[in-house]
């Protein structure tokens, strides 16, 4: 699998900017290995709006599932790490679905759920997954059938923001949630993405931050361990 990580030094100087060499910089590896399993890691949220960006510009149909506490559809003057897909939604017009699972209602502002200009927002709220799996104690793969993520004309991104998971198992993150998804969904939700979806297979993790970890590493951990089982599920591509 290829590996891609941002640069948050750039980023720090000149947000736009970064983000247009960005998009550059893996638009040149896409390119050139086209359907290899593709590992991005953040970095901010923002890093998923440069990664998304790359693969329009070789693909006419995207979906993206994406696993978070937050819509990251903010609407503001500058974009940040709070506004990545409201500028994929706004802004790029071959983007299908954005699936948002695991929203918490306090966690956003009403504006962030207004409408997107060019893609349709699904939103799974953590209300919806309590409900949909007993409170967490039935598989969570039936609702995601239900879900009919996949197309078979597009490629379909995964996305996980690290603040999503349950805070006693994911603590290096800026914005620690007490009432988040245990991890063991998280694994199912790769291994659903990982069996069902026979495209390109494109990963992205972000907002860990191992600084916020505690000795014993639980999160950093947590995050080699997803990126492990992505590897070895896609091991023959």
């Amino acid at each position: 699998a290829l590996f891609t990580v941002g640069n948050n030094e750039l980023e720090a100087k000149d947000f736009d900017k970064a983000q247009k060499l960005y998009i550059n910089s893996i638009h040149n590896i896409v390119k050139s290995y086209p359907s290899i399993p593709l590992i991005h890691l953040g970095g901010g949220h923002d890093h998923v709006y440069p990664l998304v960006s790359a693969i329009s510009k070789i693909h006419k149909k995207i979906n993206i599932i994406n696993i978070d506490a937050h819509l990251d559809t903010r609407i503001d003057q500058a974009n940040h790490s709070g506004t990545p897909f409201r500028q994929i939604g706004n802004e790029l017009n071959n983007i299908t679905s954005i699936y948002q699972i695991g929203i918490h209602s306090y966690s956003n502002a009403a504006n962030n759920y207004n409408k997107l200009q060019k893609s349709n927002m699904k939103i799974i709220s953590m209300d919806d997954l309590k409900t949909e799996t007993n409170n967490f104690q039935k598989s969570i793969s039936p609702m995601l059938e239900g879900l009919n993520l996949f197309d078979e004309d597009a490629i379909t991104i995964l996305s996980i923001d690290a603040d999503v998971i349950s805070s006693t198992q994911m603590e290096g993150v800026s914005a620690v949630n007490p009432d988040g998804i245990p991890a063991r969904y998280i694994e199912e939700v790769l291994n659903f993405y990982c069996k069902n979806y026979n495209g390109w297979k494109i990963l992205g993790i972000y907002e860990h931050n191992p600084i916020y970890e505690n000795l014993s590493m639980k999160g950093t951990k947590l995050i080699s361990s997803l990126i492990y089982n992505f590897l070895v599920k896609n091991k023959k591509a």
